[in-house]
């Protein structure tokens, strides 16, 4: 079995401090939530995603996983 750090328990953190905290536990992979203020696509800059890719790179910690956040409510 494998563990990941979902990054939503960060959501007022840098991103970064969820890679730290993943290495420094051991955490086998990372799972990006897609939520302000981490990676809410509409947000992310051009070079946005290669920040992220290089914090795993820097920490070792490989991207296991994108949960978006929903851009909408749905209305029934």
């Amino acid at each position: 079995m494998k563990l990941g750090l979902f990054t939503n328990g960060y959501m007022r953190f840098p991103l970064e401090y969820a890679f730290k905290d993943a290495a420094l536990f051991g955490y086998d992979g990372i799972e990006i939530w897609g939520g302000r203020p981490h990676a809410y696509p509409p947000d992310l800059k051009a070079d946005g995603v290669g920040e992220i890719k290089e914090l795993a790179q820097r920490y070792a910690v490989p991207i296991i996983g994108f949960t978006p956040e929903p851009t909408r409510i749905l209305s029934t």
